[in-house]
């Protein structure tokens, strides 16, 4: 987890480089455990990081990944979580 806040955080800073590498680190610890749901938000924050590094079709591909794990869980309120950090981000 605190790959993700650091990584959120470099890329909030102007620092992609590092918040590239410590995402894909929270990405490929996440892909280890069975978590969906720690998964599904770990890629709210991964479109975050995308759209900060002004790179859309990733931040919608994040959100999409992320809507699908939400619905894969039994999440009911996945569509509006995912809604409300797209909102933010400028992307559909």
């Amino acid at each position: 987890m605190w790959r993700t806040v650091e990584a959120v955080l470099a890329a909030r800073e102007g620092r992609k480089e590092d918040a590239d590498r410590l995402i894909g680190d929270a990405v490929a610890w996440a892909d280890r455990s069975d978590d969906v749901m720690e998964r599904a938000e770990l890629c709210l924050d991964e479109a975050e990081i995308h759209y900060l590094a002004r790179r859309d079709d990733e931040a919608d591909a994040a959100l999409d990944r992320a809507r699908e794990l939400f619905e894969r869980k039994g999440a009911t309120v996945g569509d509006a979580i995912v809604d409300r950090h797209a909102v933010p981000l400028d992307v559909d």
